[in-house]
């Protein structure tokens, strides 16, 4: 067996229908001569007895023939079911016929695909593997050895064969498993960011999706080091480098959020009235009917399997707000990295009782934020699927923002906001935990702005103090704890609910904001005790 370069194209392409709904019928060919004459003649056609085994076989479609004699060719069918009387073959005339590619797309010799190879791939009408090859070869003969149609999980067998066979017999292997991820080999497929609030895990999903898609994200130590980075600029130069890119990214990355409730029908398939008919009209009561649809998770595996030269991504924002079991349901061990398609394991679906499995190439990152429910208690079953991120707040970032400016008023002001936020959240730990610091992402709006000071304390009017309070509702001893009580009007008294001192918050008490500031920096330890 040998492969050129376009024998090697024909082969990808197959090796996508194989992962598609394009059938591929098993053909079974006893009489040497009869095949040759195919091959020559670029037809097949089987007796008028036989026509309806053959009479929906579509162009694009293909052709697996076996033999002891012959070994195994596999063709794409070029003009599909036609009736014709004309002698081609010596011993009758096989009027329903389709016609066949110039070439196989790929063929083995008697030596190299025998019937135990063959073993491998069908199943009996129960579904389960042939005791034998002699089972095997009773179970071909006569009609049922005429355009057998593969099943999902015959098809899939088939493809784990063939990728051994030419591992084995071609110096340059065309595993298409490694082709598809050939530049992503050691990435996690299951990706999970988790961290406070305004970290920016969904931003830097978005970045990890698009350097997947795009095959530049080739180690997963990159992964911690964008963490580290401002991502920002990371994604400004990402846009840079893309610019002239012909990569459709939206048609590769699928973005959806997970709530409480979200189900198992939304995700994967369920069961929905059809409201209209074919021409788009709305239908009776009487004449109302049911269809199973495919969900979005299912969709985009069928679009992954058909397309395996490119990788997709699933971004699955808040992850944690879902019920994980009622939403995967018996598909959560399929996103498994060594249970995927290319590993055969494949389940049935309880709806359409189709044959399902995920591709290697779809990654899925989750973000979730440890204020809606601690890692520790997120769902075990997914937990040990994922491989987990922690994004923590980057002061780092926020000093960035502050100084992108050419005020030298703004030193000063940045030096006392940036050692105020880190002890903020030193104490929101101590009183709270880790999990409910304030991130850098709820400061973005310091990165353009022209006045820092004024930005800063629309931000912690609006946007930290009301979360805070949301943190500490009916906890108002500790929330004045955290605070040290600046900010506060009736510092000392925590049986009334608080009052905030909106002075500071006033465009002309600039001054009076980064006092404030400056005294919750000096706060001694004995005052927040």
């Amino acid at each position: 067996m040998s492969i050129d370069e376009e024998k090697m194209r024909k082969y990808k392409n197959f090796l996508k229908d194989l992962n598609s709904e394009v059938p591929v019928y098993l053909v079974s060919v006893p009489d040497r001569r009869n095949y040759e004459i195919a091959k020559e003649r670029k037809v097949w056609g089987v007796p008028e007895e036989y026509g309806a085994r053959i009479k929906n076989v579509k162009e694009g479609e293909y052709i697996i023939f076996f033999g002891a004699k012959i070994g195994l060719s596999i063709y794409q069918i070029k003009k599909g079911y036609y009736y014709d009387k004309e002698k081609v073959w010596e011993d009758d005339i096989y009027p329903h016929r389709v016609g066949l590619s110039d070439e196989p797309i790929i063929s083995f010799t008697p030596t190299e695909f025998t019937m135990s190879d063959l073993k491998n791939i069908l199943l009996d009408k129960d579904g389960k593997p042939y005791e034998n090859v002699n089972a095997v070869g009773g179970a071909l003969r006569g009609a049922n050895g005429i355009f057998r149609p593969l099943k999902p999980t015959e098809k899939a067998s088939l493809i784990k064969v063939l990728e051994e066979k030419i591992n084995k017999l071609h110096p340059s292997p065309l595993s298409e498993k490694d082709n598809m991820v050939n530049e992503n080999n050691n990435l996690p497929r299951n990706i999970i960011l988790y961290g406070p609030v305004g970290t920016g895990k969904t931003y830097l999903a978005s970045i990890l999706a698009r350097k997947i898609v795009s095959k530049t994200l080739k180690d997963r130590d990159e992964i911690s080091e964008l963490i580290e980075k401002d991502l920002g600029e990371e994604s400004k130069n990402l846009k840079e480098n893309y610019k002239n890119s012909s990569i459709e990214f939206n048609k590769y990355i699928t973005k959806i959020t997970f709530h409480p409730s979200y189900g198992y029908e939304e995700f994967v398939e369920g069961i929905y009235p059809k409201l209209k008919d074919g021409n788009g009209n709305e239908k009776s009561n009487n004449s109302i009917e049911y269809i199973i649809k495919k969900g979005i998770f299912r969709e985009i595996c069928d679009e992954a399997k058909n397309d395996p030269d490119h990788n997709y991504v699933l971004i699955i924002d808040e992850i944690n707000r879902g019920d994980i079991s009622r939403i995967f349901g018996e598909l959560i061990t399929t996103i498994e990295e060594d249970k995927r398609c290319e590993d055969n394991y494949i389940v049935k679906l309880p709806f359409s009782g189709d044959d399902f499995c995920v591709p290697r190439n779809l990654f899925i990152i989750g973000t979730m934020n440890n204020t809606d429910r601690s890692i520790a208690l997120l769902d075990i079953a997914l937990r040990r699927r994922f491989v987990f991120f922690y994004i923590p707040p980057s002061y780092e970032v926020i000093e960035k923002w502050l100084s992108n400016t050419s005020n030298d008023d703004n030193k000063e002001f940045r030096n006392v906001f940036i050692e105020a936020l880190k002890k903020l959240n030193k104490r929101i730990s101590k009183y709270k935990g880790e999990d409910f610091q304030i991130g850098h992402g709820l400061f973005s709006e310091l990165k353009t702005s022209t006045d820092k000071v004024r930005s800063a304390q629309w931000i912690f009017k609006y946007k930290i103090i009301p979360l805070l309070m949301e943190y500490f509702y009916g906890e108002n001893e500790l929330l004045r704890k955290v605070l040290g009580n600046v900010f506060i009007k009736n510092p000392n008294n925590d049986d009334e609910p608080i009052e905030w001192n909106d002075e500071f918050f006033k465009k002309e008490k600039r001054e009076d904001f980064i006092k404030e500031l400056q005294k919750f920096i000096n706060a001694k330890e004995d005052e927040e005790e």
